[in-house]
């Protein structure tokens, strides 16, 4: 007996009921159907492990409202309104959610509509961890930017490419060279090597070139021409930045003020040249002195 077309429909309904059924539970996310006035009216699985709440208590009792971080609930409310008006509103986007059992978690979330319908699957994916190391590392690396922008110098990263074109430059490089951060940076100003004294750039080069072929780090001493002109004499450590495969892909470093230093240095070696040069003169026939062991003189005891 064959099957009257009601009951051919029916059977057709519960086959797709369960179909969806099936895949909507499988999805791999947290996922709800949110009706027209954002009253949540199916949720999955998932949606339970994500937030600690039973689909007894979500399903046809609570909305999208009552379990997103209050700060994000007017974005959510605009994308929720959008969508239906047929506004250009995000499919996939991030958003904060609250429960008593886990507290504040971070959603990745896509949110779309069914066709033919006022109705939104919405699905929510867990990258609290996520999100929480990327905050850890964005305060790490203030922290680093800070360290570098108080130090008495400059640190730097320059790309291996043959221009020196610096990618990086602390706040310290104005009081160095005379040129700010974003005048070095981004191709706009001098290179890395135009900031070296043209009588020792070559030299300078080939010891960091040098250094960089065996893969060690390198030190040296050496002028600068400053914005204003000015010559400057300065102490440099610095090393190669290299690749998960051992391509060496930029130098980084520290450059620093060492002007005082090397005029104390010269003074002394002039310091030395004179002494020297005044007991040589003293101990030569010419001056009449006359010497024993140690002892100088010219007085008529010592004679």
């Amino acid at each position: 007996m064959k099957a009257s077309p009601v009951a051919d429909k029916a059977t057709g309904c519960k086959l797709k009921n369960r179909t969806f059924r099936s895949v909507f539970e499988n999805t791999g996310t947290g996922t709800i159907l949110i009706e027209d006035d954002m009253t949540i009216s199916l949720a999955n699985g998932g949606f339970e492990a994500i937030t600690g709440l039973p689909r007894s208590m979500v399903e046809d009792r609570m909305k999208l409202f009552d379990f997103v971080h209050p700060d994000d609930r007017e974005r959510l409310r605009q994308y929720h309104l959008g969508r239906r008006l047929s506004r250009q509103v995000p499919i996939d986007y991030q958003c904060r959610i609250t429960s008593p059992e886990y507290g504040l978690r971070h959603m990745a979330v896509r949110a779309q509509l069914i066709s033919g319908t006022s109705r939104s699957v919405v699905s929510f994916m867990d990258i609290t961890d996520l999100v929480c190391s990327k905050q850890a590392l964005e305060r790490s690396e203030q922290r680093l930017t800070a360290l570098m922008d108080n130090l008495p110098g400059m640190a730097y990263r320059y790309v291996v490419d043959g221009q020196y074109a610096l990618e990086f430059a602390s706040r310290g490089c104005f009081r160095l060279t005379g040129y700010r951060q974003e005048q070095l940076t981004g191709g706009k100003g001098p290179s890395y090597a135009d900031l070296i004294h043209s009588d020792e750039r070559n030299t300078v080069l080939a010891t960091v070139e040098s250094a960089l072929r065996v893969e060690k780090s390198f030190q040296v001493t050496y002028r600068i021409r400053t914005a204003g002109g000015d010559e400057k004499w300065v102490w440099e450590k610095g090393g190669g930045a290299y690749s998960k495969q051992g391509d060496l892909v930029a130098v980084e470093g520290f450059v620093t003020d060492f002007t005082q230093h090397k005029e104390m240095e010269q003074e002394l070696r002039r310091r030395e040249a004179q002494l020297r040069s005044e007991n040589e003169l003293l101990r030569s026939p010419e001056a009449g002195v006359l010497t024993f062991g140690d002892l100088v003189g010219k007085s008529e005891p010592m004679r």
